[in-house]
């Protein structure tokens, strides 16, 4: 005799996992949904200039724009500490960060010579159904033109997920930071290139050789939420993979939440003692877009697991 019960129930069950499984792939495939630019900025100017506003709005493209900068001030003219410039003119200009280690400047640090400037915008809009902010992209040249030798310590990086903008790497703001380093002091053999990616001041990954090497190279943020695709909002967390030329160096998740805010930060910095007068270039850093996951087929999704879970808690 045939339990037909347990038919229905079986046939419930495999209806469920089906969908579950369908719809985790589904999930999958839409998370690794290609991201679009929604703002770039290729600092390409007809001149040479200490003003990082120069020519906003032949720079930048996409929406929204032209997007100003600040940064960092320092006593004395930024021509005279060669605080930031953009290098020109060229058909492909490059921002330049200055860490002027020889200064003895007493923000942020008396020891090092350090630069920051930062789009004013927070890049964790909702825009119809895509999300700002959920890849950002640059190139970049650690120490380009920098002594060579015992006690070089440069390094630059970038911060997502600040509440403000200038968000100091080595803060403990709310902040996601990658340093990229280069090492010659007397601790070390030899030349070292590391990669650090900070929690606020809080260091929780540090690799060692850092894949870029020494060479100019293509930074990309990828970042996203698996509990609702909105990595901003302050729901499920905001993981963040960090890619150097295309090859994942790094990950974090930041729980409880995530970031909720996504100002960007550019840091450049030398060692006073050793190196003084330092150039990290940054070019074509751009803030992409990605749409979220439809949230019925979230809610579906956690029906689906939820029946998987009923009907294997009846087989036992």
């Amino acid at each position: 005799m045939v339990n037909v019960r347990s038919v229905r129930t079986h046939t419930g069950s495999a209806f469920l996992c089906a969908a579950a499984v369908a719809l985790m792939t589904a999930s999958l495939a839409e998370a690794q949904t290609a991201t679009t630019p929604y703002w770039y900025d290729g600092f390409n100017t007809g001149t040479s200039s200490f003003d990082i506003n120069i020519a906003l709005s032949a720079r930048q493209g996409g929406a929204p724009r032209p997007i100003s900068y600040v940064a960092n001030t320092r006593s004395g003219s930024e021509a005279a500490s060669y605080h930031e410039q953009i290098a020109g003119p060229t058909a492909n200009s490059l921002l330049q960060l200055a860490g002027d280690g020889n200064a003895g400047l007493p923000f942020p640090d008396p020891s090092l010579g350090i630069t920051m400037v930062s789009p004013v915008f927070n890049f964790s809009s909702l825009i119809g159904s895509d999300v700002v902010g959920r890849a950002v992209t640059f190139d970049l040249n650690v120490g380009s033109g920098a002594t060579s030798g015992t006690g070089k310590y440069i390094q630059a990086g970038i911060s997502i997920g600040g509440t403000s903008t200038l968000t100091l790497g080595s803060s403990s703001a709310p902040h996601f930071h990658v340093r990229f380093v280069e090492d010659t002091r007397e601790v070390n053999t030899g030349l070292q290139y590391f990669l650090q990616l900070f929690d606020g001041n809080t260091l929780v990954q540090n690799l060692i050789p850092n894949p870029a090497g020494g060479n100019a190279f293509n930074g990309r943020l990828n970042i996203d939420d698996p509990v609702d695709g909105n990595p901003w909002n302050g729901v499920g967390s905001t993981v963040i993979d960090v890619l150097v030329s295309g090859s994942l160096v790094g990950s974090y998740t930041k729980g409880g939440g995530g970031y909720t805010s996504n100002f960007l930060t550019l840091e450049g910095s030398s060692n006073k003692v050793t190196q003084g007068l330092v150039t990290h270039t940054f070019d074509n850093l751009t803030v992409h877009i990605a749409p979220v996951p439809e949230p019925s087929a979230a809610v579906l999704l956690g029906l689906g697991l939820g029946g998987m879970f009923i009907a294997s808690r009846r087989r036992r």
